[in-house]
């Protein structure tokens, strides 16, 4: 849990670097993975597997957290 947390922290940080444009050029890549693998029926394997790994939701928030607190305006990921 510690290592997660760690992981977590780094990520933070790497994004907090980041320009506007890259975080929104991330955040949209993520969105068309998820739209992706939600478009491939249940049952079957996911290109990306966005939903199945926790990662991806982390990221996401992380960088959706920081574009918020910068007063940029994007689109929520539905998850």
């Amino acid at each position: 849990m510690h290592e997660l947390s760690d992981n977590r922290d780094r990520f933070d940080r790497v994004v907090a670097a980041l320009t506007n444009g890259t975080l929104q050029c991330l955040l949209g890549e993520i969105q068309k993975a998820l739209a992706i693998d939600d478009s491939i029926p249940k049952g079957q394997p996911k290109k990306y597997g966005v939903r199945e790994y926790g990662d991806f939701r982390a990221q996401v928030d992380a960088i959706e957290s920081e574009l918020a607190r910068r007063g940029v305006t994007f689109q929520r990921a539905a998850w």
